[in-house]
């Protein structure tokens, strides 16, 4: 439960208890029982050995749950079997080492989930395996474990209803769960809230629904029913046995961050955190958890040798040593947070098995095609020889072949001959043949044709017999009386059948013959159908068809068509006549035609015959002659394939010949390489895991740091024999310079850092989160990405997730740019690559959607701050990576833009040798690989000609290549060449960016971007003088640029960092050019390293002990020695130095006066530090000019034509300047269109947007003011600014003015692409007046010569100007310049001269009584809240308006007479005369004394060397303690205090002993005094109590607690106590050493009765103690208390007096600021140089009638309780600080001590 140092206690504890109750000792106990061996003491390393669980024995059920054995490898097989499991279930499975640390948490976590309410707190940082070990354990107990999924729009609802889920599984299924819930999950305190309540009731308020409810109470009866039990059945009853129910399955584990504040005020908040949960430290793994992990992987990996593998794993463990200790350091240096986890470590070792399997791979494919190339060579050079033979052998046969050939070609054409003349015969015969076979065919088709006119009828008349059925004939035959039509058809039918008729006769007695009986008859016939179709047709007998022709077919009524009316079968028979009588025409045509057929026909046979005998004859010779043919071509064949040979082998030679001519070159460069690739290959495995190491590592570390520890990794590799290169290079391992140079020209600065910084990206497997200031890895990842579809993406988005979602899905490379210091929690499966398979594509879950993965989708993130501070939950999903500019980066961007503005054509011609440079390189890869590829792929390379093609085209285009190459690279160097002489210049402005970039250490307002630097750059080269000769051009440049930057930088400087930029830029400047010693530097700032001082102080009364121990750690130095001793044998001399009002200017002691530079300002650091800052001007104008420390006066002006319509204008604020004046007065002059003010507030932050929109179109103003009130609307604000002001739409009129106190929050880009400027009063009393002059209304000329009493108006104007720079200059004297630092500002001046010029136009006398009063009471005056401010007020104005300002010529402002009034009044005149006064002011013009400077410039000179300080990130501030050890100190300083003080008064008793008296008001005064002591007294002691055990941890730290603990630190008094104190300035030692003092003084009183002198200081309510004195007088005397009031007399005793007053007390403990008491004149006298306070002798306080005072000539001085002089009004009308006036003589009058601020303290400051 707790981390491992206390433990020690715990177990003090148990020995002492044991002894105590069974006296005996735990260690002999423990002994027999075996947990400890012999003669060793209990400790924890034996209770960690101790496991006890239910997971040894897997398939036991029920689990036993018992002691594991001492045999941790059995434990370990288990676990593995336990994570195999699980990992086959999950859909995210685990790859966990199983080591001690591991197993120690794991079983940790299985046996608290067992336990009854058994939840946990996991304390550790992200990355140290606190889920893995909860998911396994549960996964052993088979719990289920469920998390909550965070959504963009995930809040108060949707977490409610996840709980409400949780719970009802949980009280309603009855199956155990835990619930693993995260501190990166809180997106709103109540969840943690809900939790504690969770954790301490097992249910939270008002989370059911009634719905719910229902269903609980319905499932829970049924449950009660099964379990069993007796519960009544009432609501409550039931819901109580649910909530049991919860609390019996539900298990919550907290998995929490100890770093930063929230985790304390949680557990705080939340006590349940602790009291319900088991908590359990996941601490940094230990070095054998290191050892372990790195060997499980290292030896998995393929061919690695046993002792490279061990020698690899130390290499890993020094890695993560290493880099913590650097971590340290950096933070402590650099102030910037990197945490190295578990999770970087795990990185390294998969980041190296990665590389090294591709590298190896990659190394090896390289090697075989270049190994394949040169065999292909060889076998080229090989088989010349053979080919030669080839030919030899070939000849001869060649000649043979051809031989045969020609005689077989005669004997063919011989043959031929004969062949021809058969054929010759065969074709006359053949045409005879064919003129008889025509003939035939023309008689065939004659006959046919006849015949195609008959056979239709025919046809048609059988079908129409066809169509008769048996049933139609017998109807016909029935017939008695048949019409005439049947009987005409039948008539027919019987002729056609020659069937005679009956003959018969008519009516009129002719015969005729009847054929209807017969008809009958014939009918009768069964066959009579049968007969009809087989009809003769061929052979109709002539006399039948002539009858049939003239009798019937004429007669109309035979015709089918009528018949068919009569009847149907007749109408058949009809047809079938008819179609005999046509089918017998035609035939009798044909006939004789067929005959003619015949006879033809049988004559073409005969001829065909004869014909067929003559082929067969010819078939013969042909086939004869063909196979003569066969075999000549296959002679030629066998010849062709000869010569085809031969040529083939000529080629071959030829183009092996060629190979082996156009690749020889080739061949030794490739033998190199390839043996080069074998040495790397042996060398890869030390270089691999360095890179990996930087890779896992070293992104967030700036270059410095990166080379320190590379060097060392480097060192020990060799050292451990592991095969590496002599000095790593990242660049060389991982790099490719061909896709390098890419990205150089993609905007990826050129030096190493940067080029690192891209192989990081690209090589990591976390996706890069680059800290992008300067906006350098953006630039470079647009250009770079653009092709491929890259969409930029920002957190303020709001549809965000759906342009991540398409991209994922469509591999489109994304950029998430402006991060804070947060991400959001949905896109943390994309940072973590959840990727899993589903249905046989890999996928995604985003939020609720599950996306299909492509993996050429790639995520960029880039956030603009400088210093962000990301929480390991954050580091260890991402690969951070510093991408802050380095010097070397910059300075070759510079050099480019200088090169390009003053020689366009070189840095042209440049930058297309670099493209075309890349381009050429790339082909040549290109070729090369084609080449290789040719020769690998191709089988027989001399047989391939395309192959043979592409390597001889390639060879041309690459040797035509690297001449182009060769050549390009002579003119790059004359070009670099002619760019070096520009690289002063380059060098020199990126020192100036790093001096300004340094700045926003000071103030966060201080931000400066690299375009707005490159902008400036380029004006300067523009503007700048040119010149023909190139050195004077250099030099023009450089100083005009340095005081462009200057003048442009200042302007946005606040008056007290003007001098510090000044520095800054000289010690940069020089330091560029090694012109400077930074020890020298390092002491001036901070004095060097506080060590203890063996050397005695030679002059204590002048010498304090801290500027005696710089001198001693001064001599020291190198350029100082003899310092000390020089200081100790000269001590006087060294004192009138010390003595002398400006000892800047005055030589030092000799051999110091030849002293100059640094190590002069580190001598008057160490004597009079309060001269510091006008020699640092010296030393600045000596260096750098005068210019260098007179800032340019603000200009509105200027500062509007800088700036764009995209661009905002920022004020930066301080007390006392309010710019809108100026600026509404700039926007009538500008003529604007619009001019919107909105001071920002709650709920501004919309309406400050759409005034903007408006703006933005019709190109208004728009001023923003107090932006640091509303933190909460930055964010906003910066999108506004980035994505709403865009050039395309925005009014190029329009202006967006901001005005803002230095504020944190303020967006960074916001400051670093707008125009900013400070308006306060310049810093010193000539600037002050000289800006009050240049500016409005003064400047106006019309407005100077306005008043017609000019000469007075002018005298007085300059008085008025000279009386506002006095009231403000004072105001850094602190306290003695005024109370209460009010902000006077130029709106008081500008009321105060219209005023002054009404009056002198309107009055002829001057009315100074009027304008006294306007000033001193309204105007400036108004202003003054203290009454002392008020009376200093008036007095300060009584010098500037009065009678001689306007009567004596040169009227003098301060006693010097160094400030005058101008002699010519005349504007102009005015000016110079101003330009001519003192640069710094003596006290003096202030009417302080000169004492008053050394506070001041004390301040201001620790102030600039702080300030200086902070920005020389180089130097380490030294003297800082080293924080962990403080717990310690703090438990030792805790108890001594305690000691000290003594218990507290008893009020009751001391009130026995001084009752109440009517004439003694001492005892109440004592008795009240004692109460608030003592209230004072037990916070005291409760708190250092408090402190004390909470610093050992034995009780709670609680916020109050906390801040005194903090407070106890710094040495400084805490809150709590000075809530309940007396008003006190001292540090912690002094106040703790005051507050005994007073204990005592009241100790003393009680015990030894009233003191003769009171210590006014030692009361804790002042008021009371004089009230109570004046009470005694007045009740002694009668009086009326209103009627009296005490008067002063100062005594000659310094603080012991031998006897009482008579009235009144003696009062000691006063101090006098400002001025001294003079003991010889006993009055007030001017203070002695350097001496500050002077202890006031005692003061007899006499009470007396107020009426009868009348004071002598004095100084009614002020007393107040604390040097800082203000205070707060009580309600009793007191002020907590200011006490009472006391009189003063003095002898000079009372105004000078007035504007001296002469007072005196009851306490000091120390």
């Amino acid at each position: 439960m707790i981390p491992n140092i206390p433990s020690q206690k715990l177990f003090d504890v148990i020995y002492k208890a044991v002894y105590n109750q069974y006296r005996v000792h735990m260690d002999q106990v423990l002994n027999e029982l075996g947990y400890i061996p012999e003669g060793e003491k209990c400790s924890n390393k034996h209770a960690c050995d101790i496991f006890f669980g239910n997971y040894m024995e897997p398939d036991a059920d029920p689990k036993i749950y018992d002691q594991v054995g001492s045999d941790l490898e059995d434990m370990t097989t288990k676990m593995e079997y336990y994570l195999e499991e699980y990992n086959v279930v999950s859909s995210s499975p685990m790859s966990l080492v199983m080591f001690r640390y591991a197993l120690d948490h794991i079983s940790r976590c299985t046996r608290v989930l067992l336990q009854d309410n058994g939840n946990l707190l996991l304390v550790g940082v992200g990355g140290s395996g606190r889920s893995s070990a909860v998911k396994l354990a549960a996964s052993i107990l088979e719990m289920n474990v469920i998390q909550i999924e965070i959504s963009r729009v995930y809040g108060q609802n949707e977490w409610r209803d996840d709980i409400r889920k949780l719970l009802m599984k949980a009280g309603i299924i009855g199956k155990p769960l835990v619930f693993l819930f995260a501190d990166n999950q809180i997106m709103y305190e109540g969840m943690v809230e809900d939790i504690n309540m969770l954790l301490n009731t097992g249910d939270i308020p008002n989370i059911y629904g009634m719905d719910e409810k229902v269903e609980i109470l319905d499932k829970m009866q049924a449950a009660v029913r099964e379990s069993g039990k007796k519960i009544e059945t009432t609501p409550l009853a039931m819901f109580g046995f649910y909530v049991e129910r919860v609390k019996a399955n539900l298990r919550i584990v907290m998995a929490m961050s100890p770093i930063g504040d929230s985790f304390r005020n949680r557990l705080r908040m939340f006590p349940s955190l602790i009291n319900c949960c088991t908590i359990d430290w996941f601490t940094a793994w230990p070095p054998e958890a290191l050892e372990r992990v790195a060997n499980m992987f290292i030896n998995s990996m393929e061919n690695v040798e046993e002792d490279l593998s061990v020698a690899c794993v130390e290499m890993c463990q020094l890695f993560h040593m290493s880099v913590v200790q650097l971590s340290d350091r950096f933070y402590k240096e650099q102030k910037r947070m990197v945490y190295v986890t578990p999770t970087s470590y795990l990185e390294l070792i998969k980041a190296f098995m990665n590389l090294y399997a591709i590298k190896v791979d990659q190394i090896t494919k390289s090697r075989i095609r270049y190994e394949i190339g040169l065999e292909q060579l060889d076998f080229a050079a090989g088989q010349v020889a053979v080919m030669q033979q080839n030919l030899r052998d070939l000849q001869p046969l060649l000649v043979e072949t051809s031989d045969k050939t020609e005689k077989l070609m005669i004997k063919i054409e011989q043959d031929t001959v004969v062949v021809e003349k058969q054929k010759e015969i065969v074709g006359a015969d053949e045409a005879l043949a064919n003129e008889a076979a025509a003939a035939a065919q023309a008689i065939k088709d004659d006959c046919e044709s006849d015949l195609a006119e008959a056979v239709p009828a025919l046809e048609a008349a059988l079908n129409a017999l066809n169509t008769l059925k048996p049933a139609d004939i017998t109807l016909v035959k029935s017939m008695k009386n048949p019409p005439a039509g049947v009987k005409l058809v039948m008539e027919a039918v019987c002729v056609m059948k020659g069937i005679k008729g009956d003959r018969k006769m008519d009516a009129n007695g002719k015969p005729f013959e009847d054929y209807w009986g017969p008809s009958q008859k014939m009918l009768g016939d069964m066959k009579f159908l049968e007969s009809l179709k087989n009809y003769d047709k061929d052979n109709i007998p002539t006399s039948v068809m002539k009858k049939i022709r003239d009798r019937y077919i004429p007669d109309r009524e035979f015709d089918p068509a009528v018949i068919s009316k009569v009847s149907s079968a007749c109408e058949g028979l009809c047809r079938w006549v008819r179609a005999m009588d046509v089918y017998d025409r035609v035939i009798k045509v044909v006939a004789p035609k067929k005959a003619a057929l015949f006879e033809a026909e049988s004559e073409l046979q005969a001829q065909m015959n004869t014909l067929n005998a003559k082929r067969a004859q010819l078939q013969a010779v042909l086939d004869k002659l063909q196979a003569l043919n066969d075999e000549f071509a296959e002679m030629t064949r066998k010849k062709k394939g000869l010569e085809d040979e031969i040529d083939l082998c000529s080629t071959k030679l030829s183009r092996a010949e060629q190979l082996i001519g156009g690749l020889g070159g080739e061949k030794a460069r490739w033998i190199e390489l390839a043996h080069q690739l074998q040495m790397l290959l042996s060398n890869i495995i030390g270089d691999v895991l360095l890179s990996a190491g930087c890779i896992a590592y070293l992104g967030p570390f700036t270059v410095n740091y990166r080379r320190e520890v590379v060097h060392v990794w480097n060192a020990r590799a060799r050292k451990l024999r592991i095969p590496c290169s002599e000095t790593f290079s990242l660049i060389t391992t991982l790099g490719e310079p061909v896709v390098i140079r890419v990205w150089n020209i993609a905007g990826l600065p050129v030096d190493n850092y940067s080029i690192e910084n891209g192989i990081i990206v690209e090589k990591s497997r976390r996706w890069a989160l680059m800290i992008d200031p300067q906006e350098q890895a953006n630039k470079w990842i647009k250009n770079m990405e653009r092709e491929n579809m890259l969409k930029v993406i920002k957190l303020t988005d709001p549809n965000y997730v759906r342009v991540l979602e398409n991209a994922i899905q469509m591999g489109f490379p994304v950029i998430l740019e402006n991060i804070r210091e947060q991400l959001d929690a949905v896109i943390e499966p994309v940072l973590l690559r959840n990727v899993y398979r589903s249905g046989g594509v890999d996928c995604l879950k985003l939020g609720d959607n599950v996306l299909e993965y492509n993996y050429s989708f790639r995520f960029y993130i880039t956030t603009r701050l400088s210093n962000p501070h990301y929480l390991p939950e954050v580091a260890v999903k991402v690969t951070l990576l510093n991408f802050m500019i380095t010097p070397q980066g910059l300075q070759d961007q510079l050099l480019g833009i200088v090169v390009a503005q003053d020689r366009p054509e070189l840095e042209l011609k440049k930058n297309q040798l670099i493209v075309e440079g890349a381009h050429n390189k790339r082909t040549l890869k290109e070729i090369e690989d084609q080449i290789l590829e040719v020769l690998s792929s191709a089988g027989n390379i001399l047989e391939d000609e395309s192959a043979n093609q592409i390597l001889s085209s390639s060879r041309v285009l690459s040797i035509e290549i690297e001449a182009k190459q060769a050549a390009a690279t002579i003119t790059e160097k004359e070009i670099d060449e002619a760019r070096l002489f520009y690289v002063p210049v380059s060098n020199h402005s990126s020192v100036l960016f790093f001096c300004i970039s340094d700045l926003a250490n000071i103030d966060p307002m201080y931000q400066y971007s690299l375009v707005w630097f490159i902008n400036l750059y380029n004006q300067a080269i523009q503007n700048s003088p040119k010149s023909t000769n190139l050195d004077e051009r250099i030099a023009g440049l450089n100083a005009y640029f340095t005081k462009s930057i200057y003048e442009n930088v200042c302007r946005s400087l606040f008056e007290k960092d003007k001098l510090i930029f000044s520095l800054v830029l000289t010690l940069g400047i020089l330091r560029a050019k090694g012109n400077i010693d930074d020890d020298l530097v390092t002491f001036l700032l901070t004095g060097g390293v506080a060590l203890d001082n063996p050397h005695e102080n030679p002059a204590p009364t002048w010498l304090t002990e801290k500027a005696w121990a710089e001198i001693v750690r001064a001599s020291h130095l190198h350029e100082l020695k003899g310092f000390k001793e020089h200081v100790e044998t000269h001590v006087q001399q060294w004192k009138d130095f010390y003595d002398l009002s400006a000892p800047h200017e005055s030589p030092m002691p000799a051999p110091f006066d030849k002293i100059e530079g640094i190590s002069k300002l580190i001598i008057l650091r160490c004597i009079r530090p309060d001269k510091l800052i006008p020699l640092v001007q010296q030393y600045v104008v000596s260096k750098m000019g005068a210019p260098f420390i007179e800032p340019p006066p603000f200009d509105l002006e200027k500062s509007y034509n800088d700036s764009n319509c995209c661009s905002p204008l920022i004020f930066i604020l301080s007390p006392g300047s309010d710019p809108m004046s100026g600026l509404v007065k700039f926007s009538m002059e500008k003529k604007v269109v619009s001019f919107e003010t909105i001071s920002l507030g709650q709920g501004q932050g919309p309406i400050a947007a759409h005034m903007i929109n408006l703006a933005i179109v019709s190109g208004g103003w728009v001023v923003l003011q107090n932006c640091h009130v509303m933190d909460s609307w930055m964010g906003e604000l910066e999108r506004i600014c980035a994505e709403v002001i865009i050039p395309q739409v925005t009014h190029p009129h329009f202006r967006c003015w901001l005005t803002s106190y230095p504020s944190k929050s303020f967006p960074v880009t916001v400051l670093q692409n707008g125009v900013k400027m400070t308006n306060e009063a310049p810093k010193g009393l000539k600037n002050n007046i000289y800006r009050s002059y240049i500016s409005d209304p003064i400047c106006d000329p019309e407005f100077y010569i306005s008043c017609p009493r000019t000469e007075d108006w002018r005298r007085l104007l300059f008085a008025l100007c000279f009386f506002h720079a006095i009231v403000q200059e004072r105001r850094a004297f602190g306290p003695l310049g005024w109370n209460i630092q009010y902000e006077f500002n130029e709106s008081d001046l500008r009321i105060c001269i219209m005023q002054l010029q009404m009056f002198l136009t309107d009055y002829a006398e001057t009315p100074f009584d009027a304008l006294n009063y306007l000033a001193g009471e309204c105007n400036y005056g108004g202003r003054v809240t203290d009454d002392k401010d008020r009376r200093l007020i008036l007095s300060l104005l009584s010098i500037f308006y009065n009678d001689q300002v306007t009567t004596t010529s040169e009227y003098s402002f301060s006693p010097s007479g160094d400030y005058r009034m101008p002699p010519s009044m005349e504007y102009n005149s005015v000016l110079e005369h101003i330009r001519a006064l003192p640069m710094i002011a003596k006290p003096e013009v202030f009417g302080l004394h000169e004492n008053a400077d050394i506070t001041k410039d004390n301040k201001e000179a620790a102030s600039l060397l702080f300030g200086t300080l902070l920005t020389q990130t180089h130097i380490v501030a030294g003297g800082g303690h080293a924080e962990g050890g403080e717990g310690g100190g703090i438990v030792d300083m805790t108890k001594d205090m305690l000691a000290r003080l003594p218990a507290l008064y008893d009020v009751a008793d001391v009130a026995e002993k001084y009752p109440v008296l009517y004439y003694n008001s001492m005892n109440t005064v004592l008795k009240q005094e004692l109460i608030r002591y003592n209230r004072l007294l037990s916070v005291v002691k409760r708190t250092l109590y408090g402190v004390h055990m909470a610093a050992q941890g034995l009780a709670i730290m609680s916020a109050e607690l906390e801040e005194c603990n903090n407070a106890f630190v710094k040495g400084i008094v805490p809150g709590a106590w000075m809530s309940k104190s007396y008003p006190s300035m001292k540090p912690l030692g002094s106040y703790v050493a005051d507050f005994l003092s007073r204990l005592k003084f009241l100790q003393d009183w009680i015990d030894e009765g009233p003191p003769m002198v009171f210590w006014i200081s030692g009361f804790y309510f002042t008021q009371s103690f004089l009230t109570g004195v004046l009470q005694n007088y007045s009740r002694h005397n009668k009086i009326p208390i209103d009627q009296v009031h005490f008067e002063f007399t100062i005594t000659k005793m310094e603080a012991e007096c031998e006897e009482e007053p008579s009235f009144g007390v003696y009062c000691k403990g006063l101090y006098l600021e400002g001025a001294r008491w003079s003991r010889e004149k006993m009055m007030i006298d001017e203070s002695f140089p350097k001496i500050l306070f002077d202890t006031i002798p005692i003061i007899w306080f006499q009470p007396a009638l107020i009426a009868e005072f009348n004071p002598p000539p004095c100084y009614f001085c002020p007393t107040y309780k604390t040097s800082e002089r203000k205070g707060v009004l009580a309600t009793t009308g007191h002020s907590s600080n200011f006490v009472m006036y006391i009189t003063l003589a003095s002898d000079v009058p009372e105004k000078h001590w007035i504007n001296r601020g002469v007072a005196s303290l009851t306490q000091l400051d120390d």
